[in-house]
């Protein structure tokens, strides 16, 4: 699904964002998000945002570090720990098959 961030609704470049990987145009999220980062590049959403992008494209290894790397950072951001149990059970699957 599309990763909505609570409280966020009215962040122009998160709208831009939802909406371009909702059209599955993962380059421009991909800019969008770096762009993002560029001026907080601790910001955990932003970071959950970019690992969204990466599992979109395919890329579950890098999208599970980075989601580790959040968890490592904000240990209490709740929605990277369900995207970690998310990512795990879809390289379980692949792994399975």
């Amino acid at each position: 699904g599309i990763l909505t961030v609570t409280g966020r609704a009215a962040d122009p470049a998160r709208a831009r964002f939802d909406a371009t990987l909702a059209h599955e145009n993962l380059a421009g999220a991909r800019e969008i998000v770096e762009a993002a980062l560029a001026s907080d590049p601790a910001h955990p959403e932003w970071r959950l945002a970019r690992a969204d992008v990466m599992r979109r494209a395919g890329n579950l290894e890098a999208a599970l570090a980075e989601v580790r790397e959040i968890i490592a950072d904000h240990p209490k951001h709740r929605a990277s720990r369900l995207r970690e149990g998310q990512l795990l059970s879809q390289l379980a699957r692949i792994q399975s098959a």
